[in-house]
């Protein structure tokens, strides 16, 4: 089989049919878990399914379990799961993942989740409680932050997030401008989603270059 042939042998042989969002909030009082379980039953109504009718779970790496989630759910025939490494793209490398399941055999309906609670930071000084770490999952699969960056965190401007983007405006000589596009951009379309954490709050260029780092 050529490559050609290998990266289109999943194109037309799947569908998304079924989408559920939380509110995007920043130190939400919810757990990661209570926000995936929210979203994975909206998502789940949005299909027209029943949770029976899934039979495999793809959970993000960390907080909860393929199991945990399923149990959660009234999910009871759990054919297949597996958890993406891949870090901020994890979630979308499980489409792929999923879409191979479904066109395997596998499994016939997969459900993809993912949530977090902000900045726990932000939400103490507002008086809100949040939990940070996840609390709720098995042991082993708690995140601990390292304890440099977490000394970096300050209401969620993290210095390995901050730093990626100025390093690679760095390496191939981006000028502030086009970058700046880049966010107002995204603020844009950001409005087309009513549950946006910034929605109808526009973004200009002045108050991006007041705040850039």
């Amino acid at each position: 089989m050529s490559s050609t042939l290998r990266r289109t042998a999943l194109s037309g042989r799947t569908a998304l049919v079924g989408i559920g969002e939380t509110d995007y909030v920043r130190g939400s009082v919810h757990s990661p878990l209570e926000l995936m379980l929210q979203a994975s039953r909206t998502a789940i109504a949005d299909a027209g399914l029943k949770p029976r009718d899934i039979d495999a779970i793809l959970p993000p790496p960390g907080f909860t379990t393929a199991e945990e989630l399923a149990a959660q759910l009234g999910i009871d025939d759990l054919r297949f799961s597996v958890t993406s490494h891949m870090g901020g793209a994890s979630m979308t490398a499980s489409l792929q993942v999923a879409a191979m399941a479904i066109t395997s055999g596998v499994a016939d309906t997969v459900l993809i989740t993912l949530a977090g609670t902000g900045s726990p930071r932000c939400a103490r000084r507002r008086g809100r409680q949040t939990e940070a770490a996840p609390q709720r999952g098995p042991r082993r699969l708690r995140q601990r932050q390292p304890v440099l960056l977490r000394r970096l965190t300050e209401c969620g401007r993290r210095a390995d997030v901050l730093a990626l983007p100025q390093r690679y405006k760095e390496l191939y000589n981006v000028p502030d401008d086009a970058a700046a596009a880049v966010a107002l951009a995204a603020r844009k379309h950001a409005h087309l989603n009513p549950k946006a954490l910034m929605a109808g709050r526009e973004l200009t260029m002045q108050e991006y270059s007041s705040h850039r780092c």
